[in-house]
């Protein structure tokens, strides 16, 4: 949090440094065989098999939360293992906290427990009726009944005293509200180079981008600009907390480069540059985490397809004599060899085409009669691809 609050580039050695120590912290044997002790997933005060402090080798609740953040702080996706495995151990020991406090220590350090699950589920996901979304909103419904009337917050005694307690309890509370002043100067600038289209939701679920069934643009997101000029750019003022999703859906085939730039004024906070590939109808996702740690934090994902794979095989007709009726067709399974219905396949057989769709059985089919003189053809079998389901 220090370096995150002390501005420190991402591109300097110091944060992989930092993302080494919390890995070696980790109860996780696939990415921390030297120092795991139990494989829970969960983290430490230090690396288990040398932890002397608090639970000892065990995994605990507010060492885990921080564990979680501390790793999206240096740059490590969501979709990591570690991320996840932490997260999973917070769920799994998740349960009201009147009735547990910090799990597996109890009362002791309960308000930094607090503080750090505050920040590891901001700075991951809260999905709408998640397990999350009831933790987010536990925590902050136990802070604000706890606060006695003259202000301050009461500690569990232990390493936490009133004073300490009622900080983490304020900075629990913020990391659900931008602050007016930071809120009302932060932006989020997309730019598209590509044959693609560019979406973006904010952390409630608004979009901005093409409408498939209208044809417009949708512009749901107040504050929000969209304009295709040589390229696809949006803008969005006055951030939430929480993750803008974007999204790209290709319109052919090529390479591709997206732009992102995050800041408040005229300070930029976080800035990227993905260049890669995508096809016709292909979809690419990534996220920007946006939060508030010392100051407004915004974590940059790179784009992943989310389009699955697919085989296409022909098993049709493959000699014919002239004038005769041949029938073309193909089968169309995904990457674990099920097969794919409703999908339209193209079929060309010289100067010929033709299109099918796929039934339950992924086949498609369909005769037609030879028109061409006689000789040989090459005849080809093609799936377009959709937003599910990609080329081969």
């Amino acid at each position: 949090m220090g370096l995150d609050a002390a501005n420190l580039p991402k591109t300097d050695n110091t944060w992989s440094k930092a993302e080494l120590y919390i890995t070696r912290s980790q109860n996780l044997h696939a990415t921390n065989p030297v120092y795991d002790m139990t494989n829970d997933g969960g983290f430490t005060y230090q690396p288990p098999k040398i932890s002397c402090c608090w639970a000892g080798s065990n995994s605990y609740g507010s060492m885990t939360a921080a564990g979680v953040w501390g790793l999206r702080l240096t740059g490590v996706d969501m979709a990591d293992q570690r991320v996840q495995a932490g997260l999973n151990w917070l769920r799994n020991h998740y349960a009201p906290i009147d009735t547990v406090k910090n799990p597996v220590i109890g009362g002791d350090l309960l308000y930094y427990y607090l503080l750090s699950f505050a920040k590891g589920l901001i700075m991951t996901e809260i999905p709408t009726g998640s397990w999350q979304e009831t933790a987010s909103n536990d925590i902050t419904n136990y802070i604000v009944s706890k606060q006695n009337t003259d202000g301050h917050w009461t500690s569990y005694g232990g390493d936490e005293d009133d004073l300490l307690a009622t900080e983490e309890a304020i900075l629990s509370l913020q990391t659900r509200i931008i602050p007016t002043d930071i809120q009302r100067l932060s932006y989020l600038t997309f730019i598209l180079h590509s044959n693609a289209d560019l979406h973006v939701y904010d952390p409630i679920g608004r979009h901005v981008g093409k409408n498939y069934e209208t044809g417009e643009i949708d512009n749901e997101i107040p504050g929000a600009t969209y304009a295709n000029n040589a390229n696809q750019e949006i803008n969005i003022q006055g951030l939430e907390p929480g993750n803008y999703k974007v999204k790209l859906v290709g319109t052919g085939a090529g390479e591709y480069t997206l732009e992102v730039k995050g800041g408040v004024g005229d300070t930029v906070v976080s800035e990227d540059s993905f260049t890669s590939t995508i096809s016709q109808s292909e979809v690419q996702e990534g996220n920007v985490n946006v939060a508030i740690i010392t100051g407004l934090t915004i974590l940059i994902e790179k784009p992943e397809s989310k389009t699955q794979p697919t085989k296409l095989e022909y098993t049709g007709d493959l000699i014919a004599q002239y004038s005769d009726s041949v029938t073309l067709k193909a089968k169309l399974s995904d990457s674990g060899n099920n097969p794919l219905s409703d999908k339209t396949i193209s079929f060309t057989l010289g100067t010929q085409t033709a299109t099918a769709i796929t039934g339950a059985d992924g086949i498609a089919s369909i005769t037609i009669k030879l028109g061409q003189p006689a000789g040989s053809y090459n005849v080809k079998a093609e799936f377009a691809g959709d937003a599910n389901y990609g080329l081969e």
